[in-house]
């Protein structure tokens, strides 16, 4: 899971300034952390949690503006797109019995052993998983574009409201940056494991309305499908962006990680080879493939990316760098502003939607 494993260095979740509001220092005074971007980071992973849904928010915003422009051009300008829906494929203790032999006979195929053999057990797992995902998502009508993280455990039911506190007492000690929440708060910890049962089920956000649960039932009598975002948990409707960011980066924050895999899988329309991603130009409003740059290669601008000034979200001021001393802050004379680097994107099907006329 993000953060269980070993820091970068001693600055990791060192502050390395305080930010405040240029006209009063009570509207915003926080401080800014050191961050080695690393997921595996227990001082850091909060920050890469935070940018990877950001990440994925962008494609799925991508993703419903490359729709809209689709039915712009079939002539239905009314078509309408409802927002992604939760759900999660929960298999039984003996689905994972066999998902985990299944792993095995692979592992042993490979010749793979010694000290190898956990690692390579581990990775290949998660394989059969999403591959058993790919067959799941079809069963229940949802694989035409969304993402899917797998989760291999659960906090044991004995440890719930203790994960709570502990999380709430980790927010505490922090004066600012990304909270946690009661996983990431026990991955923090180097006895984490003892806290967790193995217990691998996966995550859904997609769009499409699923079967009935208890049909797929029939399909898959070993895996129960739950649909979080139903129609009576309104609360639950992913009906804004800022709403799948918080879900994504909740998921992602006690997800299956694996050196040199992603923690997350997009599937349909939203995979890279249905949607391509460019960056706009600020200056030209060209669009660049976004594994391109970092320069501009129509007007040659230097970077891609703009200047976005922080303000303060209680009067609009802008947020500078200061100095802390008995809790209050300093401002120096030659104050530096805070901005954001804010890329602008488009996205477009590469060969049309599918299960979309």
């Amino acid at each position: 899971m993000p953060g269980t494993g070993k820091t970068k260095d001693d600055r990791c979740g060192t502050i390395k300034f305080w930010k405040a509001c240029r006209s009063n220092p009570s509207h915003h005074l926080h401080a800014a952390y050191h961050n080695c971007h690393r997921r595996e980071c227990p001082e850091c992973s909060g920050y890469w949690l935070s940018q990877a849904a950001d990440r994925v928010g962008d494609t799925f915003e991508g993703y419903e503006s490359a729709l809209s422009r689709h039915f712009v051009k079939a002539g239905k300008r009314g078509g309408k797109i409802y927002p992604p829906r939760h759900f999660s494929f929960n298999p039984s203790p003996e689905e994972v019995g066999r998902l985990v032999a299944a792993a095995v006979v692979r592992v042993e195929v490979s010749g793979v052993s010694g000290d190898a053999w956990p690692a390579a057990l581990a990775v290949t797992f998660l394989d059969v998983m999403r591959e058993e995902c790919g067959r799941w998502l079809r069963a229940a009508g949802l694989d035409r574009a969304g993402i899917a993280v797998i989760h291999p455990f659960r906090i044991k039911d004995e440890y719930q409201d203790i994960a709570v506190q502990y999380a709430k007492t980790k927010n505490e000690e922090r004066a600012g940056g990304p909270k946690y929440n009661r996983y990431s708060a026990l991955a923090t910890r180097s006895d984490w494991r003892d806290y967790f049962d193995f217990s691998p089920h996966i995550h859904i956000v997609a769009y499409g309305k699923a079967v009935d649960t208890n049909d797929f039932r029939g399909i898959y009598p070993g895996v129960v499908l739950v649909n979080h975002s139903a129609n009576h948990k309104r609360s639950k409707r992913l009906d804004n962006p800022k709403k799948l960011r918080g879900l994504v980066a909740y998921l992602l924050s006690h997800a299956a990680v694996v050196k040199g895999k992603d923690a997350y899988t997009l599937f349909g329309d939203l995979h890279s080879s249905r949607l391509r991603k460019y960056k706009v130009c600020p200056d030209c409003k060209e669009r660049v493939p976004a594994s391109e740059g970092p320069a501009c290669p129509h007007c040659g601008r230097d970077t891609l990316w703009r200047k976005e000034i922080v303000r303060c979200e209680v009067c609009g001021s802008e947020i500078v760098e200061v100095s802390v001393e008995n809790g209050n802050a300093i401002y120096s004379e030659e104050e530096h502003v805070c901005y954001n680097r804010v890329y602008d994107f488009w996205y477009e099907f590469i060969k049309g939607p599918a299960g979309v006329s």
